[in-house]
């Protein structure tokens, strides 16, 4: 080998080896402490365009001759993580996700929810008894929302989930993502744990309340903070984080949503017209999350009126044959779960659901 490329080599060697050293750096998809298996040929390449996922600082770029022959170019990773302890969590997590797939379709995406997969039977034990409380006994979670609101110390009280910390180090040591986004609040706070202050990937918190935000929230060690509205900015801020720290992004939804808004308005015009013109009943849309007990009563009241109904139920077959008896002979459309809810909500004019966040 002549000495000119032998001596290059060797630099690149010594730049793979110190890399190896430093905590939260990442070579041949290990850690530091995991890294002495990979040969310098292994080593991991990552782009130095400053953006919110990657800031130049935290990349790093090798000689182009270093790189395996087999990969072109850099993908990047992004893990998403949520818990079924009400839909917003899950619906935020697919927008996330779709609006991913999106604008970067390369990029390597995981949705995960590590709550089921550790506690098993008993995660659905939990998770059954907070939709019951907040749904039916609003009071008694709104003590244990005000006590959760006054607490300090919540990562000491996330040290004890160590069957969670366990499977998300695992999930961590093999996906090695680049990101971590975290629609549900604990995962903020078992990612720092793990890795520590030195880590490499991004930890940002998808806040999915609104306005009214819980400490847990924003006492989290992420390192953003996107927030759906200006005003959950302003709570996020008096809370002690920095604001550059925080994104009101609004709160992520389907890009289908932007497919039917950038229909042409003359055409939606056009067909408003029509339908006026025609005398056609206004369309509503009911959307039952949560509060089953009274729908039925609800859609007997709205089919008074000259309306045409749109009803969805989710998996709730029990509540289907309620509203198809409240119905009677009127006709009216009932979905189950359904992937079509930003084609449904542009086609009513009316929305009738809960508050906070609408499954999408």
């Amino acid at each position: 080998m002549p000495k000119k490329k032998k001596d290059r080599r060797e630099r690149d060697q010594q730049c793979v080896g110190h890399l190896r050293g430093q905590t939260g750096r990442v070579v041949g998809r290990s850690f530091p402490d995991q890294a002495a298996k990979n040969s310098p040929d292994h080593a991991q390449y990552f782009h130095v365009s400053q953006s919110l996922l990657c800031r130049p600082e935290i990349s790093i770029k090798l000689p182009s001759h270093c790189r395996r022959k087999d990969r072109h170019r850099i993908v990047k990773r992004i893990l998403i993580l949520t818990a079924g302890f009400g839909e917003g969590h899950n619906s935020a997590a697919r927008g996330v996700r779709a609006g991913l797939a999106r604008v970067a379709p390369k990029i390597e995406v995981e949705l995960r929810d590590l709550f089921p997969e550790t506690f098993g039977a008993f995660n659905e034990i939990v998770r059954r008894t907070y939709l019951a409380l907040i749904n039916r006994w609003p009071k008694s979670w709104g003590y244990v929302y005000n006590w959760l609101d006054r607490k300090k110390d919540f990562a000491k009280r996330f040290e004890k989930f160590r069957g969670l910390k366990k499977n998300l180090g695992r999930l961590l040591d093999r996906f090695q993502p680049d990101v971590v986004v975290s629609t549900f609040p604990p995962y903020p706070y078992l990612l720092q744990q793990i890795l520590g202050n030195e880590r490499r990937c991004k930890n940002i918190a998808v806040v999915t309340d609104s306005i009214t935000i819980n400490a847990i929230w924003y006492r989290s060690p992420a390192d953003y903070f996107l927030v759906a509205n200006e005003q959950s900015a302003a709570v996020v801020r008096n809370g002690g984080v920095s604001p550059e720290k925080i994104k009101a992004f609004g709160f992520p939804v389907s890009p289908r949503f932007a497919d039917f808004a950038n229909l042409s308005r003359r055409s939606l015009a056009k067909a408003e017209d029509r339908q006026l013109s025609n005398d056609a009943a206004p369309r509503v849309l009911y959307v039952i999350n949560t509060g089953t007990r009274h729908a039925p009563q609800l859609v007997r009241k709205l089919l008074e009126v000259n309306i045409q109904l749109t009803v969805t139920v989710g998996r709730n077959e029990k509540l289907r044959r309620a509203i198809e008896h409240a119905a009677a002979d009127h006709k009216i459309d009932i979905f189950g779960w359904t992937d079509e809810m930003p084609r449904l909500f542009c086609e009513n004019h009316l929305l009738i659901g809960k508050a906070g966040a609408t499954p999408g």
